[in-house]
């Protein structure tokens, strides 16, 4: 039986050494974050924000057991679903997914300013310019407060009873990578997208840096076939600044 410690203490859930350590994970699957479906994004939020803040991570949990519970509902009953318990439901919803929604907004900022840094920071080294990150959520693109979550889902309670499926939160939403105020994913060439998503992970490196206040820890696995030469070169040469790998 594997088991782990912290300063001697044993642990129950790998979880517990969230936001412990600063570490960066990357490898050729990091390139295609902007490739890959909405599920890989959301998960570089969550992850990345639990390791700034390891409370989020509590939260995400809290929160994926509501909709669990909110779907098994929804799908068992429909029209039938007991109105009361629904209502609960879109509550607690509403509660732990405006938070959600607001520390993920909160670690896309902070990192499209990093990244905006990265361009005056590094030497001898050329990015893009006119990079942005957007965040998209079903529920509109301004930030709604708690009160406003509950009752967007309120209003949306019939139609998910009725597709006996749960339509909107924070376990649909997405973002994306804009440059020249297009996005990535659909105009940017295979090697200039690798190459800003590299970069993406550079830009969380630093936010690790300035939480923790020594380099991040990057562990890496092969990538190197995934970038062309030059960008290899200068993705190894930021890296090699300050970083422990």
């Amino acid at each position: 039986k594997k088991t782990f410690s912290l300063n001697g203490v044993t642990q129950n859930r790998l979880s517990e050494f969230f936001g412990q350590f600063p570490i960066v994970f990357f490898g050729v699957e990091s390139l295609d974050l902007f490739r890959q479906g909405p599920a890989m994004r959301r998960s570089f939020l969550d992850s990345g924000y639990s390791n700034l803040n390891p409370g989020h991570l509590k939260l995400c949990q809290s929160y994926r057991k509501v909709v669990q519970q909110k779907s098994r509902l929804l799908k068992d009953s429909g029209l039938e679903a007991d109105q009361a318990l629904l209502e609960v439901l879109n509550q607690k919803q509403a509660e732990f997914g405006c938070q959600i929604q607001k520390n993920r907004r909160s670690f896309l900022n902070s990192l499209d300013n990093e990244y905006q840094n990265l361009n005056k920071d590094l030497t001898n080294i050329s990015l893009e310019e006119n990079v942005k990150f957007f965040y998209h959520s079903g529920l509109g693109s301004k930030e709604l407060d708690e009160k406003d979550w509950f009752h967007f889902l309120h209003a949306k309670k019939n139609e998910e009873m009725r597709r006996r499926t749960c339509l909107y939160g924070v376990q649909r939403d997405d973002f994306e990578l804009h440059f020249q105020q297009k996005s990535i994913r659909h105009f940017a060439s295979t090697g200039q997208r690798k190459k800003m998503t590299s970069f993406c992970y550079l830009a969380f490196s630093r936010l690790l840096q300035k939480k923790h206040h020594s380099p991040p820890l990057w562990l890496i696995d092969d990538f190197a076939g995934d970038l062309d030469e030059r960008a290899m070169k200068e993705f190894v040469s930021a890296l090699m600044e300050k970083a422990i790998y």
